[in-house]
């Protein structure tokens, strides 16, 4: 989840110093301004945080300065999926025929690395497609045609892998 925050100064001598000090998430980055700074960017890593912003006029005699505190946690990223190979084609069925040969399909997850349940919704035209195998990462599954149910010609069917909870 991307992050935004400005801090602006005012009052004082014009001219002002603007520095951050603190544990700022990585991903965080600032840029500044001639009386702001801000502060954006996405968290890569979760954790808790605190950092201040600190802002000083120009003053050189009696110089002014003011800060505001900042602090949160950032939870984990959300997993994400990845499926390999990401299609496979059975090429086109001919009554009579065996049924093509069954392919493998690997399913692997992001933050964390494993342990994620996931869902494999297959679209129309699928009857004649079996998968089979673990639905939590890391999984490697097992994608069979059954003759039974293929009529003769060519033919698609697509599986959406969808997350579903960390166990």
């Amino acid at each position: 989840i991307s992050y935004t925050t400005t801090c602006t100064a005012s009052g004082g001598t014009p001219g002002y110093r603007i520095s951050v000090n603190g544990d700022v998430p990585a991903g965080i980055g600032s840029s500044s301004g001639s009386n702001s700074i801000t502060l954006s960017g996405t968290p890569t890593q979760a954790g808790s945080y605190q950092y201040t912003v600190i802002a000083t006029d120009s003053n050189s005699s009696q110089a002014m300065s003011a800060s505001q505190l900042f602090y949160g946690n950032v939870g984990p990223a959300p997993p994400t999926l990845s499926v390999q190979p990401s299609q496979i084609d059975f090429g086109t069925y001919r009554t009579g025929n065996p049924a093509p040969a069954s392919r493998n399909v690997s399913v692997t997850s992001t933050n964390p690395g494993s342990g994620v349940s996931f869902s494999a919704n297959a679209g129309s035209d699928c009857d004649w497609v079996g998968l089979g195998g673990n639905r939590v990462t890391p999984a490697n599954l097992f994608v069979s045609a059954s003759p039974a149910n293929l009529a003769e010609g060519q033919h698609n069917c697509t599986f959406t892998f969808t997350t579903e909870s960390l166990t």
